[in-house]
């Protein structure tokens, strides 16, 4: 089981790399597995080995300080191995994942003015030309078996990057988070110090490469000289199915969400450190977990490297989003930017040594997020309402913008609205997230022209657009979008989806057979719509993984469907397929 706080508390910041850290570990525990995953196991001496061997054949490509290498690649030990090579050649990495839309890919790789992109050949065919070079590593074969294996010189300092993850953007277009070695390597090092992670632990990695909770599933494994354990796409996203498999992998360590932790039904026995955030963690989720484990509960957005507070959860005390890590500060202040009155609602603030670098070829939205005080301290506005508690606890409060954050994933509806616009018949668009079927949805509100395409066929178009989790899961046609006096968009007034709404065409179709009529019914219950044989899971009813997820385990205990899963869904997402 993770201890707590069995290294001493971090210091100032340090001048160091994550390379550096990197290195150490793999000189005290070069025997000790590091990485697992498509039946592949890794020593830390394997795993220098080969990063090192990639990290020659990238900086002879031109990778480097200050210069971005794109990594388009399936969750793997190889994805893990080309974040390590782009690190020790000096570069920055940016994370692309695989569900993303190709024109989603290729403007990120252009915003990021990417030199190289690390990639495989399927999922780069899917990709059109550009100013990058192609580096695929599996390809590369006896050439980069050749290459000596000893560490790069390293030229990346403290203060240059070392990645970008591009988050959603209220314009209309993702914005690149720049974040500096010496912000990571903080985190890493009060990481260490606050989870205790130790070299017998085994780490689960399951979220996307693009998202940055994976920077902390990563480093807290390397770091401790613990064993990362990578989970493949589909066991990523089995929702209720992965209990089992994070138990027979004998995983000690693992950071979620809380939207997918409320899909676990049963529990891991050997789990010794439960890490949630990313969204607030409703207080009946702690008092099932907390008990026989720790149980943390983190704040932090990608501009200010991953987690900016922490607590321990318990049962019985309340759910608050805790204090600030070392080296990082939180302020509460007022819409003039000066501190709130101890005890009032203000808008989060952070100042530290976490704060990113800001946004890439954005200095106007840079200075505008991350101004400077009166006393000389930069600080970044994360748009949060908070208040301080008497213990000197945050409480969150909510948003005082229009971001939200659905199962994780943060998301600027700002970008749904303006990808709506820009289909042919749509003269007005508005996007909200309402509750639905004991969860929430992401919902679209459209005012059209005469003629315009079907809501299942923008649905289509945005998919087209965005990635998975922002298209919403119901686009709804509207006479007109409620306006407030002011003649802004009324966002509450917005009417919730209809409580049943028939699906595609064939949706009064009778099931043909006794495993239709069973799935049909599941389906059913699971987006609380009749479902004909042939709406797909997906594109039809605007369902996502967890989803499937759910409605999988809940028709395997019933006779005939005991190898149902979700890898089935996705291959075959009609009723009838």
């Amino acid at each position: 089981m993770a201890r707590p706080f069995t290294q001493p508390r971090p210091g100032p910041p340090r001048e160091e790399r994550l390379t550096d850290l990197f290195e150490a570990a793999a000189a005290l525990h070069g025997e000790r597995p590091a990485l697992e995953g498509e039946g592949l196991r890794l020593t830390y001496r394997d795993l220098d080995a080969a990063s090192s061997r990639l990290a020659r054949l990238l900086a002879e490509r031109g990778a480097g300080p200050g210069v971005h290498v794109g990594i388009l690649l399936p969750r793997s030990p190889a994805m893990i191995i080309a974040v390590l090579a782009v690190l020790k050649a000096g570069a920055a990495y940016v994370p692309l994942d695989p569900e993303y839309p190709p024109g989603r890919v290729e403007a990120i790789l252009g915003d990021a003015g990417a030199r190289l992109l690390v990639s495989d050949l399927g999922l780069s065919s899917r990709i059109g030309l550009g100013p990058w070079d192609l580096v695929l590593p599996d390809r590369e074969g006896p050439a980069l078996d050749a290459l000596p294996c000893q560490p790069v010189p390293q030229r990346a300092g403290p203060g240059d990057p070392c990645y970008a993850i591009f988050t959603s953007g209220s314009t209309g277009r993702p914005k690149g988070v720049s974040v500096s070695h010496r912000a990571a390597c903080n985190l890493v090092r009060a990481e260490g110090w606050i989870f205790g992670v130790e070299p017998e632990d085994r780490v689960y990695q399951g979220f996307s490469l693009a998202f940055d909770a994976s920077v902390e599933e990563i480093w807290l494994a390397f770091h401790a000289g613990a064993c990362l354990v990578v989970a493949d796409a589909m066991t990523a996203r089995s929702g209720p199915l992965l209990p089992a498999w994070l138990g027979a992998k004998g995983i000690t360590v693992l950071s979620t969400v809380p939207t997918v932790l409320g899909t676990f039904q049963e529990d891991i026995p050997g789990l010794g450190l439960l890490i949630v955030g990313g969204e607030a963690c409703p207080p009946d989720l702690a008092a099932r977990w907390a008990p026989g484990r720790r149980l943390v509960n983190t704040y932090g957005p990608t501009e200010a490297t991953v987690i900016a507070t922490w607590t321990d959860l318990e049962p019985g005390r309340p759910v608050t989003i805790g204090r600030a890590i070392p080296n990082l500060r939180t302020l509460v202040l007022d819409a003039e930017l000066r501190p709130a009155a101890p005890g009032a609602e203000g808008e989060l603030c952070l100042a530290g040594a976490g704060l990113a670098l800001g946004y890439l070829g954005r200095p106007d939205l840079t200075a505008e997020r991350f101004p400077t005080l009166r006393d000389g301290t930069r600080i970044y506005r994360t748009g949060d309402k908070v208040r301080e508690g008497e213990d000197g606890d945050l409480l969150f409060l909510g948003r005082l913008d229009d971001q939200v954050k659905l199962r994780g994933f943060r998301i600027e509806l700002g970008e749904i609205e303006a990808a709506l616009r820009l289909q042919d018949g749509v003269l007005e668009a508005a996007a909200a997230v309402r509750p639905w079927g004991g969860g929430e949805i992401l919902v679209g509100y459209v005012a059209l022209r005469p003629g315009a395409p079907s809501p299942a066929a923008l649905r289509q178009a945005l998919g087209a657009l965005l990635p998975p989790y922002m298209v919403p899961s119901r686009i709804l046609a509207l006479e007109a979008l409620p306006l407030l006096p002011s003649g802004k968009l009324d966002r509450k007034a917005l009417p919730p989806p209809p409580a049943a709404e028939g699906g595609a065409a064939d949706a009064a179709e009778a099931p043909a057979t006794e495993t239709e009529a069973a799935l049909a019914s599941a389906w059913a219950g699971a987006f609380h719509r009749p479902v004909g044989p042939g709406d797909d899971f997906f594109t039809d009813l605007g369902g996502h993984s967890l989803l499937a997820a759910v409605m999988v385990s809940g028709l395997r205990p019933r006779p005939g469907f005991g190898t149902l899963s979700v890898p089935d869904v996705y291959a075959f997402p009609t009723v009838r397929a």
